[in-house]
């Protein structure tokens, strides 16, 4: 599945149990470790992560998610383990999602 398809279903899936604000932050990488000895390959491994993790603000409470299974069967959980985090967090404090500034200086990198 396209990962802008998953990640839509994930803000459908949250809007209809009650989230108002959500974030959702992919991340995926891999790596390559090569060790010689004597002029000769020793050791390699090439291990590929990848991580889904969704934060939402449910009755003024933000609950956090996060998985590694990176495909449709996991939204359900993801939402629910917001709302589950949510509702726990005893603060007083109202939590909000940064919406963006309507602009934005343009930097020389």
């Amino acid at each position: 599945m396209e990962m802008k398809s998953l990640i839509d279903k994930i803000f459908q899936k949250g809007r209809e149990k009650g989230l108002n604000d959500m974030e959702v932050y992919y991340s995926a990488g891999s790596s390559l470790t090569l060790k010689v000895f004597q002029k000769e390959l020793d050791t390699y491994n090439l291990s590929e992560s990848e991580g889904l993790s969704l934060r939402g603000v449910y009755k003024g409470k933000m609950g956090y998610s996060y998985t590694e299974k990176v495909d449709e069967t996991s939204i359900d959980q993801l939402v629910r383990d917001v709302l589950e985090n949510a509702v726990i967090i005893d603060s007083d404090d109202e939590e909000f999602i940064f919406e963006g500034s309507k602009e934005y200086k343009k930097v020389d990198s």
